[in-house]
């Protein structure tokens, strides 16, 4: 475009402009939208694929060109560690600009622990090839870390130093298998020692209590491995091997820095789902006088990192009752708490929670969610939970019979559960005969008042109910049984009435 006059232009650089349009043929631009893990041959599952593992994937993709595809065809190739790869699926029509669309492939992974798996889809769409698009997913990594730092452990009181660190960093993902090793132990009487491990994230662990009785021991190596064959000797000689974590009997807090009991079932997979990155403490502390040692070596840790595909959750499950001890016909409460730990929200989280033959479901209250009772197993559909959210459920029961009953609840949800260690969750009553109540030795005082005694369940609270016509009761006093298992007692409103009845009724 050109622009002319008559008249003079001091300017004619601005006389003229041009523009220019590439005219391009419409076309489909398939990218990756996501993916998502079906199945895995390996278990526990963990989120992941692992080398040798075969999996079904689902595969999402989204067309972000400016034509729609009209049948396209997805190949999963044999390459980048993708091996005997399932057959091509059709994705069919993708409008551009529209929704994604996913479907379903198996194959098994080759390839290294640490090392990456990528899984190449060739697309077809008619006669039109539409090029490739890649999905990569990191395999499982083993990392190890170390202080090799020596640890002295006085006769008595905590070892130095109190405590013992290992900075982890530059790991990307969740822990899923986690090993620790103390190296070149020596003391005394190994007894004596109480050995604690908290996590960056205040996981924390007793994996070392209450063993090897007044057995010295001299540089010995310890390994502990959830999958060990056996615990630590409780009562004889520890040699060097590898050992479950072993905690007999219970361990008061540890003094501060350490974080306060309670500490946990001994097991290292409470650490799995937690962000490996931070400090690692181990605390040592010598729980008696009269021996030290040493822990020549420092100590160790292996830590295998999972990267999720899918969102992880972590669900934790925990069981308190209301009272220990009850008697027949007694009502009490168990309360069932859910968490979740894990780094992704949950969702369908479902509590079932079994009651066992002998109790008799009362009733139940739900802090979230709707929960239904058949014949004794409550179900409880909990929802959602954002992680470190938590929601609580109460339900009463009573017991017609006596003995022990031990009440079992479990949870679970959509999403990979990191640590199923911790889902499931138990707590116990003891339910007692009671001697039911009789007034007996009745008689009249010389004042007039009557006097009788009531025998009943020692501990237990009674009210003494009187009438005069059987149909209308009124409270004269109310009382608890002494040890002896009786309790006399006057009615000082008797006098006047030429007929009076009495009955003693237990205060739940």
């Amino acid at each position: 475009l050109t622009a002319a006059t008559g008249s003079n232009d001091p300017v004619p650089g601005n006389n003229s402009a041009s523009i220019s349009v590439v005219s391009a043929i419409p076309a489909p631009a398939i990218v990756a939208s996501g993916a998502t893990l079906i199945a895995e041959s390996l278990t526990p599952a963990n989120g992941a694929i692992e080398p040798g593992e075969t999996v079904t994937v689902s595969f999402r993709l989204v067309n972000n060109g400016s034509a729609d595809t009209t049948g396209l065809v997805a190949t999963l190739q044999s390459t980048g560690g993708v091996t005997l790869p399932s057959g091509p699926q059709n994705y069919g029509a993708l409008v551009h600009g529209g929704a994604s669309a996913a479907r379903s492939f198996s194959f098994t992974a080759t390839g290294t622990t640490g090392g990456v798996v990528t899984a190449t889809l060739q697309l077809q769409d008619g006669a039109k090839n539409l090029g490739t698009v890649t999905f990569a997913f990191n395999f499982v990594t083993t990392a190890a870390f170390a202080n090799t730092g020596a640890i002295t452990i006085p006769e008595s009181g905590p070892a130095s130093p109190y405590p013992s660190t290992i900075n982890v960093s530059g790991l990307a993902g969740l822990v899923t298998n986690l090993k620790l090793t103390v190296n070149g132990l020596t003391h005394g009487f190994p007894e004596d020692l109480r050995m604690l491990l908290v996590g960056p994230s205040g996981q924390k662990l007793v994996f070392m209590a209450g063993v090897g009785g007044g057995y010295g021991i001299t540089n010995v190596t310890l390994a502990f491995d959830d999958a060990a064959a056996s615990a630590l000797p409780a009562s004889s000689l520890i040699s060097s091997g590898t050992f479950k974590p072993t905690n007999n009997g219970s361990v008061n807090s540890l003094p501060f820095p350490a974080p306060v009991a309670p500490y946990g079932q001994p097991l290292l997979s409470n650490f799995n789902g937690t962000d490996p990155n931070g400090n690692w403490s181990l605390y040592v502390l010598d729980g008696a006088t009269g021996d030290g040692g040493s822990i020549s070596g420092g100590w160790s840790l292996s830590i295998t990192i999972v990267s999720p595909i899918n969102p992880a959750a972590d669900m934790v499950t925990t069981m308190t009752s209301s009272s220990g001890t009850i008697h027949t016909g007694d009502q009490f409460t168990y309360t069932v708490k859910v968490a979740n730990n894990g780094p992704a929200t949950s969702s369908g989280v479902i509590l079932t929670d079994t009651l066992p033959v002998g109790l008799n479901f009362i009733s139940a209250v739900a802090s979230q969610g709707v929960w239904g009772n058949a014949s004794g197993t409550v179900t409880w559909n909990v929802g959602s939970l954002n992680s470190a959210a938590n929601a609580t459920l109460t339900v009463t029961a009573s017991a017609a019979t006596a003995g022990v009953f031990t009440n079992n609840a479990t949870v679970t949800a959509n999403e990979i559960d990191l640590n199923t260690a911790n889902n499931a969750s138990q707590a116990s009553v003891t339910v007692l005969t009671i001697v039911p109540p009789r007034l007996a030795n009745s008689s009249m005082q010389t004042n007039g008042n009557f006097q009788m005694t009531l025998i009943g369940q020692a501990g237990e609270s009674y009210v003494i109910q009187a009438s005069t016509n059987l149909i209308n009761w009124t409270s004269v006093i109310t009382n608890t049984i002494s040890a002896s298992g009786n309790y006399k007692f006057a009615d000082t409103n008797s006098l006047g009435f030429n007929q009076r009845y009495y009955r003693a009724v237990r205060v739940p």
